[in-house]
């Protein structure tokens, strides 16, 4: 009864690691999801209405800088622990129309 009770919780804490080859993790998109196409679609000049109809709604829109608008995009690759993360700021000019565009491209892992 020992021994069972002892292979009953080696096989749970074997189940908590945190690499299991034999379960799957799906792939984790968060964000918008922009091209670099959408990207050139954006000229400067244009409302803030305009981009929201390109882009989406941004994600981030910091109140203590209300003329820029930032669109976050994160990919995690569920079998493996690759993520790719991109960042686009557009800048805005006090009537609300671009200023300028500005990309990042910030590969994690």
């Amino acid at each position: 009864m020992r021994l069972a009770t002892l292979c009953l919780f080696a096989l749970a804490l074997g189940g908590c690691g945190s690499y299991t080859p034999y379960l799957y993790k799906t792939d984790v998109i968060q964000g918008n999801v922009y091209s670099d196409a959408d990207i050139a679609r954006i000229q400067r000049g244009m409302s803030r209405a305009e981009v929201e109809r390109i882009l989406g709604t941004p994600q981030l829109v910091d109140p203590f800088h209300p003329d820029r608008a930032n669109y976050l995009y994160r990919y995690f690759a569920g079998d493996s622990k690759h993520t790719f993360s991109r960042r686009l700021v557009v800048y805005y000019t006090a009537d609300n129309t671009v200023a300028h565009v500005e990309q990042q491209n910030l590969t994690a892992k």
